[in-house]
């Protein structure tokens, strides 16, 4: 029989254990090692006091280039759990200029919001004819094509949504290869953007998956850790946790595992679903590599009110950068997901932090709740007391891919086949960072270890 281990309970180890069931069936005994008490990573749905919050990400993506989720939510027998976002989620904005501004949806949108000023100039710039790098930053690929007042008012407020981080460091080719190609083949920005919107042909879907895909986004009734739970209940692994590893060793066909608990894990197969801070402290030939992925921290502040307080429904809005303001962003949970609220419960979440504010999470939590109730205060004339208040810290969270980041997962691939037969490595640092991304990811990983 063989013998798996994969190390990390987050969504990517999870999901591995899930896959590499399906694949081997009874023929696998895997094991599924985490340092804490509980498996999930960053997902954590909290359900506190009446008020429901995701702690972490907070929902997949819909449409086509997502419909790999679907089918696995279909494959668990999660259907009937499924909750789908508001139509009024559709609606983003910027706070912008003293007030938030919605951000265009489409063509016919941009053309008359006030965010668009300049376009002619700047659609016209975008049909040029451009020779690219192979890899630039994001702020210098945007600049190319449009004014630098479009780029920090616009892209950059997105970026810092994404990733929190700096669009003056993160690579262009590795936060959004799809758009990259498609620059360099049509020659332009507004010709590349319009082909990757241009749904691909893709395999044959069910009915259900068909239905469910046309949401903007959706969840589950009970949250995103839902998914969790059912992909390890599928999964079935044997399940170390509050269990942390040293360096293993390799003996032959067999991988020594040595286990905090004293025991040493003998197993055939290896994948480290771990952050690449952490997979230096186990593989040190490859921390060169390893330590340049930098992370950025992010604090989410959650509101409960018992009362209506939001004036204008959406998704929320992003901030533009300002060197002493932290909050990157505001997200109206109880519009999101309506499902999740109880009676007339509002609730709100307020991120802060980042790459461009990295001492945020060690403010105080009355430091940060100041900061928080003060923008909602400002920016959305909320004066109402909450009936809760939640802070939750992301240390370390979200992966920075820099310039150069797609070869050093190039060299990376290279050293753990010469170095560490029979090791996978997968997770956000070099799957993508979004969940769609890490999912499947573990699934093509999984039609890769050999008998």
């Amino acid at each position: 029989m063989k013998r798996i281990a994969i190390v990390g309970g987050g969504l990517a180890g999870v999901a591995s254990a899930y896959f590499q069931r399906k694949r081997w069936k009874k023929e696998a005994q895997i094991f599924l090692i985490e340092k804490t008490a509980r498996c999930g990573g960053w997902i954590q749905s909290l359900l506190h006091e009446g008020f429901f919050f995701e702690q972490g990400p907070r929902s997949f993506r819909g449409g086509p280039e997502n419909r790999h989720v679907l089918a696995l939510i279909e494959e668990i027998g999660l259907q009937q759990d499924l909750v789908g976002s508001h139509p009024s989620c559709l609606t983003r904005y910027l706070y912008l200029e003293g007030k938030l501004q919605a951000l265009p949806r489409n063509i016919f949108s941009f053309l008359c919001s006030p965010l668009s000023k300049g376009m002619w100039k700047a659609l016209f710039q975008s049909c040029q004819k451009n020779i690219l790098p192979s890899d630039e930053t994001i702020t210098d690929f945007f600049t190319r094509y449009l004014p630098p007042a479009w780029v920090k008012r616009l892209i950059e407020p997105l970026i810092s949504g994404i990733y929190a981080g700096d669009p003056t460091q993160l690579s262009i080719q590795s936060c959004f290869p799809r758009l990259h190609r498609a620059v360099i083949e049509k020659g332009s920005l507004l010709l590349g953007g319009m082909a990757i919107r241009k749904t691909p042909s893709l395999s044959p879907i069910s009915p259900w998956v068909a239905h469910a895909e046309a949401f903007p986004s959706f969840s589950f009734q009970s949250g995103l850790h839902q998914l969790i739970d059912r992909l390890l209940e599928k999964a079935c692994p044997e399940l170390l946790c509050n269990t942390t590893i040293d360096a293993p060793i390799w003996k032959d066909q067999t991988i020594l595992l040595p286990l905090s608990s004293g025991n040493t894990l003998a197993v055939d197969a290896l994948i480290f679903a771990l952050p690449f801070s952490s997979l230096g402290e186990l593989l040190p030939p490859l921390r060169p590599l390893l330590e340049v992925t930098p992370f950025a921290s992010v604090a989410m502040i959650h509101y409960g009110y018992s009362q209506k307080v939001l004036q204008t429904p959406g998704f929320g809005y992003l901030v533009p950068f300002e060197p002493g303001n932290p909050v990157l962003g505001v997200t109206f949970d109880s519009c999101f997901f309506p499902q999740h609220n109880k009676e007339s419960q509002e609730r709100i979440t307020v991120m802060m932090g980042g790459m461009r504010h990295p001492n945020t999470l060690d403010l105080s939590d009355a430091e940060l709740f100041a900061i928080a109730e003060r923008a909602l205060r400002q920016q959305m004339g909320i004066l109402v007391s909450p009936a809760l208040r939640e802070i939750r810290r992301l240390r370390h969270a979200i992966p920075q891919y820099h310039l150069g980041h797609q070869s050093r997962c190039r060299a990376l691939h290279a050293l753990l086949e010469s170095l560490y037969p029979r090791l996978s490595i997968t997770g956000s640092c070099i799957a993508g960072i979004s969940m769609p991304e890490v999912l499947l990811h573990a699934q093509q990983l999984s039609s890769q270890l050999s008998n």
